[in-house]
C-alpha cells in the first residue's frame, strides 16, 4: 500500500544531487525510499571524514 505524504522540496533534492548537503532528515530519507522502493542502505555510503575516528 502506497503512503501519501508531502513531497520533498526541489531545493532539497537539488542539494542532495549536487552533494552540497551535510545531513538528511530521516523523514526525507523515508520519502525518497518510499518513492524509489528501496532501503536507506541502497542510497547511502559511509565516507570517513576528519572528525570520524574510523577515518
Amino acid at each position: 500500500m502506497r503512503r501519501f505524504c508531502r513531497p520533498v522540496a526541489k531545493a532539497n533534492l537539488s542539494k542532495l544531487k549536487s552533494g552540497h548537503v551535510k545531513g538528511v532528515k530521516l523523514e526525507t530519507l523515508d520519502k525518497i525510499c518510499a518513492v524509489l522502493d528501496c532501503k536507506p542502505g541502497d542510497l547511502l555510503d559511509h565516507a570517513p571524514g576528519e572528525d570520524d575516528p574510523s577515518g
